[in-house]
């Protein structure tokens, strides 16, 4: 069941051309070599949060807006920690609400990390993952759900962020 919150967009976004994609893929697939090959702990989190920032900080900060999030819970659901875009996917596809990817930054120690949220019916940003949003400063882009859909659809995994595939459309 599809609605207009989940259609609209703070910014005018396509995907990527085939070369343009094809490249970006590229680029993506090299990093996550380095830092697959290098040594630490939660190399999947670290790996995915760095490359989606990399790849992503310049459209947050020129179209990204700013918002504060509540933490939420859809009742008889469960949530997966560490899984933020999957939980926001299902929630979109299940629910109706509108899918987000960007930032948050705890407000205490700085630290920023990729994130996945949603939109619901009131505009509201929720959080179904953060259990403490309200010590967190989001930044992000809401991502029409033809786009999302779509994504899936071409994509390995779903659990893969989509903005670092996204560009500005300039009609």
């Amino acid at each position: 069941m599809e609605n207009s919150i989940q259609k609209i967009s703070n910014v005018d976004l396509k995907i990527m051309s085939g070369q343009s994609y094809r490249e970006r893929l590229k680029e993506i697939q090299k990093q996550q070599c380095l830092i697959y090959h290098s040594r630490g702990a939660e190399i999947e989190y670290e790996r995915l949060n760095t490359i989606f920032i990399k790849f992503s900080i310049e459209l947050l900060l020129s179209h990204g807006d700013p918002v504060q999030a509540k933490s939420s819970k859809i009742p008889n659901k469960k949530f997966h920690q560490n899984c933020n875009i999957r939980n926001a996917k299902r929630i979109c596809f299940d629910h109706g609400y509108g899918y987000v990817e960007g930032i948050a930054t705890n407000k205490k120690t700085n630290f920023t990390l990729a994130h996945a949220w949603n939109i619901d019916i009131y505009g509201n940003h929720v959080d179904m993952t953060i259990k403490d949003a309200e010590n967190y400063i989001y930044l992000g882009i809401q991502i029409p759900i033809d786009i999302v859909k779509f994504m899936d659809r071409i994509k390995d995994e779903t659990d893969k962020f989509i903005l670092p595939f996204l560009e500005l459309n300039p009609n």
